[in-house]
C-alpha cells in the first residue's frame, strides 16, 4: 500500500532543504505585527507629509505602490496610535 509518505520525494533528493524553511517560518510574524511595525519605521515621513498638506489619498497610493495596503480606516487607527505612541514615550523620556 502507497502512502504519501511513500510517494513524496526524500528531501535529499527533492533538493528539499528544511533548515532554510524552518528559518523562514521562525521569521514570519503576524500581517497585522509586520504593518505596525513599518509604519512606525514610516512614520515621521508620514507625519511630516501630512504637515505639509499632502492628501492622505495621495499617501495611501504611495503605500500601496511600494507594497503596504491600507483603507483610510486603518491608516488613521494606526495613526492615531503611533503618535500616543511617541507621545508617552516622550513623557517618560521627560520625567
Amino acid at each position: 500500500m502507497k502512502t504519501i509518505a511513500t510517494l513524496m520525494p526524500k528531501p535529499q533528493e527533492s533538493g528539499f532543504e528544511a533548515e532554510l524553511v524552518i528559518k523562514a517560518l521562525s521569521e514570519l510574524q503576524p500581517k497585522k505585527a509586520h504593518i505596525v511595525g513599518i509604519f512606525g519605521a514610516l512614520f515621521p515621513a508620514l507625519r511630516d507629509a501630512i504637515v505639509r498638506g499632502v492628501p492622505r489619498k495621495a499617501i495611501l497610493r504611495e503605500l500601496e505602490a511600494n507594497g503596504v495596503k491600507l483603507n483610510a480606516g486603518n491608516f488613521k487607527q494606526l495613526y492615531d496610535a503611533e503618535e500616543q505612541r511617541r507621545a508617552s514615550g516622550a513623557e517618560k523620556e521627560a520625567s
